[in-house]
């Protein structure tokens, strides 16, 4: 399954499903898939710290801040310019590498379909 597709499901609530009215062994089901897609989530979370540590990234939203801050300033300085363009390189490398990752199969054990039943 795509890195994509997981935080997709993520973010539009396929954790957050009840399943009470379902027969327990489909419940059953549905929990193990839930369960699967948290530590499928636990894992891209994991590769991110390790892109933002790989482009040398502390703080992703203070670099933006940052950026966009500098962006605003159209006198800038030439420090002031240097600093806009390593924190832009920094960011664009943050993003190339992120949206490769999006694009990267994720294994999730133990996945099969849940037969549709009368």
């Amino acid at each position: 399954m795509k890195i994509l597709d997981i935080i997709v499901a993520i973010n539009s609530g396929f954790t957050k499903i009840t399943c009470n009215d379902l027969s327990a062994s489909s419940k059953y089901r549905v929990l193990k898939f839930k369960s699967i897609l948290n530590k499928a989530f636990e894992q891209i979370q994991t590769l991110e710290k390790s892109i933002l540590d790989s482009c040398n990234i502390q703080d992703i939203q203070d670099i933006d801040s940052k950026i966009k801050k500098l962006e605003a300033n159209k006198n800038r300085t030439e420090e002031e310019n240097e600093e806009y363009k390593t924190l832009s390189n920094k960011m664009d490398s943050y993003l190339k590498i992120r949206t490769e990752m999006l694009q990267d199969d994720l294994t999730l054990n133990d996945i099969g379909t849940i037969s549709y039943e009368d």
